[in-house]
């Protein structure tokens, strides 16, 4: 959880990206220059509406649209890549949403909302059936991300934990 509090995605990084140590062998996630272009590519034709994620993940495999071990990514893999908000520099993990990211976004967030809109709708954050007191109200002093509630049960017992500010 540190690291999610820190902007750090504890993750495998997506296409496009690649995890790496920072100078103080801190784990980070930085860009993919030699698949960045193509990254972006792949978005702005998405975009356009004018191509579907198989036609443009045919097209662009000969470009360097691929995974980590060199082959052509799944058509689901590119369908998920363009809902992921990671591109835009921010990031959701197990229902918490990061908004200050420590990666660089590389597609621009009218882009990004193109393709959202074309997709049917907006990409939201899970929800929960439960509804927290001061939920939404508490930022983080140190990274600036929201304050989160969760539950944790416990011999049948359900506790509230909200992070300390």
């Amino acid at each position: 959880m540190a690291k999610i509090e820190e902007g750090v995605y504890p993750s495998i990084a997506p296409v496009g990206y690649y995890n790496t140590m920072d100078k103080r062998g801190r784990h980070i996630i930085a860009v993919d220059e030699d698949k960045r272009r193509v990254v972006q590519k792949a978005f702005s034709l998405y975009a356009s509406g004018d191509y579907s994620a198989k036609t443009i993940n045919d097209m662009l495999y000969p470009e360097g649209l691929t995974n980590r071990n060199g082959n052509k990514l799944a058509k689901s893999t590119v369908e998920r890549m363009f809902k992921n908000i990671f591109y835009i520099g921010q990031f959701e993990f197990k229902g918490f949403v990061c908004t200050n990211a420590q990666h660089e976004g590389i597609i621009d967030i009218d882009t990004f909302n193109a393709i959202q809109e074309r997709l049917g709708g907006v990409v939201r954050a899970r929800t929960h059936d439960v509804q927290f007191p001061y939920q939404g109200l508490f930022r983080c002093g140190m990274c600036g991300g929201l304050a989160y509630s969760r539950t944790k049960e416990k011999e049948k017992w359900q506790r509230v934990h909200i992070l300390s500010l």
